[in-house]
Formats: structure tokens, sequence, C-alpha cells
């Protein structure tokens, strides 16, 4: 899942026409080496496996969405555009409500901490940090 932010510096380079400074294009060169580092170090060593292929998909996915929302962010201030997306997300698991209402009694505290922990801190407080960091270049400089 770390490579997203590779991916998306690339599909911003193709897509935007972003311009990438020598220090970021270096920034990449370390992440993928780090990548290929831990990739290579298994004990397996290098192999197919279908569960790293979703995840890479998955890196490629986020990468996708963070070039997919910047034009968004011309009508939307990012705050908005930011409620407005965990909205529609929140939509989209309302179908497993019910699973969660029956799982939540009888889920072990830590499960059930863990989920919180992730919900606020990484997820809700780093959105808003990012959010009041507005004038900050993301991708290119």
């Amino acid at each position: 899942m770390n490579t997203a932010p590779i991916f998306t510096a690339l599909l911003a380079i193709a897509f935007l026409k972003e311009r990438l400074s020598l220090r970021r294009w270096v920034g990449i060169a370390v992440s993928f080496t780090g990548v290929m580092l831990i990739t290579g170090g298994e004990a397996k060593g290098l192999s197919f496996d279908w569960g790293a292929l979703l995840i890479l998909l998955s890196a490629v996915c986020i990468s996708l969405w963070m070039i997919l929302q910047k034009p968004y962010l011309k009508k939307y201030s990012p705050v908005q555009l930011t409620t407005y997306i965990i909205w529609v997300g929140t939509i989209f698991l309302l179908p497993f409500l019910p699973s969660l209402i029956k799982a939540v009694p009888t889920a072990p505290f830590s499960a059930t901490f863990a989920a919180v922990y992730l919900g606020v801190f990484p997820s809700a407080i780093a959105y808003l940090r990012s959010c009041t960091n507005q004038d900050k270049p993301v991708i290119g400089e």
C-alpha cells in the first residue's frame, strides 16, 4: 500500500501534466527500492501471489482516486470535498450495518478499540490535518 504515493506521482505526471523536482524523483526511487528490498527479502523469494496483486491494485486505485478528485478542489474546499467523500462512502457501507450491529456486542474489546482508533486517528484527524495545509504542495513544487 505504501506504493500509492509512487503511483500518484506518476499518474499526476501523465494526466495532470505536473512536474516533479529532482528531490521527489529521488524519493520515488528510494521508495521503490524499499518495496523491492522488502519483496525480495521474503523467505520464499519472489513469487506470484494473488493477495499481493490485490494490494497493488488497491494502491493503484487510491492513486487514481487522488488524481480524479483534484479537479473537484476547484469547486469545493478540501473540507467540503472530504466531507462529501466520507458521506458517500458511508452510504455505500450501509448494507453492512445489520451485520455490524450483530458483531459489535460479541467482538473482542481489542478489535473494537482498534477499529475506533483507526477511524479517529489515522483517518479523521489526518483528513482534517491535510485540509488545514491547503497552501502546501502535495505532488509538485
